[in-house]
């Protein structure tokens, strides 16, 4: 009995954490504090986070929704990446940006969803524009022979057409080279 009672006495340390939902809900806090600190414990519980901000990314509040970016763009991962890709064509300017600097900081395991969205809104102005800024970081790294062509296809405005083939392109450019560097390993 005595052994028992010790163990009530001692709390987990998980009582001792925010609960997911607790830290989703202080992201739209009026506190600046009371947000920063949701987004620091939401970024350190990682991939255990990352359902719940996809959830806030559908929020009315430009607040909520550029806050859940910033956290998944830390964060990271496929799911990560796919769900900023979506972003890229939100109404406000500064999701949009928020969205294309987690993809840029997520790396080169952004490009399919930047491509994929690109072919799935190619006429959206607002997903043209940020893709443009999230490819224009690949340009002096690994990918940038594959990207160039459609960050060229952005830049210069060539019609909607011209664009989704170079996106298509780029995208199966980018499988082919994955292929070959996962034979090779």
């Amino acid at each position: 009995m005595r052994e028992s009672s010790m163990q009530h006495a001692q709390p987990s340390l998980s009582n001792h954490q925010p609960s997911i939902d607790l830290l989703v809900d202080a992201l739209a806090s009026t506190d600046y504090s009371a947000r920063r600190h949701a987004l620091k414990a939401l970024i350190r519980r990682g991939t255990i986070a990352v359902d719940a901000l996809i959830g806030l990314l559908k929020s009315s509040s430009e607040q909520v929704r550029w806050e859940a970016a910033k956290a998944l763009g830390r964060i990271g991962g496929p799911e990560s990446a796919d769900a900023l890709a979506a972003l890229l064509d939100d109404e406000s300017p500064d999701v949009r940006w928020r969205a294309a600097d987690g993809l840029i900081s997520i790396g080169g395991d952004a490009l399919i969803p930047v491509l994929r969205s690109l072919i799935a809104r190619p006429a959206s102005p607002l997903s043209r524009e940020a893709s443009s800024h999230v490819l224009r970081a690949f340009l002096n790294q690994e990918f940038a022979d594959i990207v160039f062509p459609v960050h060229a296809a952005l830049e210069v405005g060539l019609p909607v057409e011209e664009v989704v083939v170079a996106a298509h392109e780029a995208l199966n450019r980018l499988r082919d080279s994955r292929r070959r560097r996962f034979l090779t390993h």
